[in-house]
């Protein structure tokens, strides 16, 4: 995709279409050039939410941080993690997420309780990424 605001942008078109890429006159600011593409927003049902809720938020963190003289603050997604572990927790799925199983925990013996899994606290940097 381009909107061919800077020159020269197009000299690579050709050789990519022959390579089998697509390409889209698109200006990214404007919604309706986006609401002509295939499959922009698949998997998002709601992207303003995605955008307001990744960018903004990311910045209200930083900012946060920033005005506290905070060194360094690290969070990140479940996505670190390998599905086969996640699903191996206990969890509950409820109406918007899923939540650690208090319960389920609780009648876990102790030595099958995974390091860095708490859950009220949710995970840790305990919790291995291995795998």
């Amino acid at each position: 995709m381009d909107n061919f605001i800077r020159r020269g942008r197009g000299e690579n078109i050709t050789v990519l279409e022959q390579q089998g890429a697509s390409f889209f006159r698109v200006d990214v600011r404007n919604l309706e050039d986006l609401g002509n593409l295939p499959s922009v927003v698949t998997g998002y049902a709601n992207s303003l939410f995605d955008i307001t809720n990744n960018g903004l938020g990311a910045i209200h963190i930083l900012e946060y941080t920033r005005t506290r003289r905070i060194s360094l603050i690290f969070w990140s997604s479940y996505g670190v993690y390998g599905v086969d572990r996640l699903n191996a927790l206990a969890l509950r799925e409820t109406l918007i997420r899923f939540e650690h199983d208090a319960d389920a925990w609780n009648r876990l013996p102790v030595e099958q309780r995974p390091a860095g899994v708490h859950p009220v606290h949710d995970i840790s940097e305990e919790y291995s990424i291995e795998g």
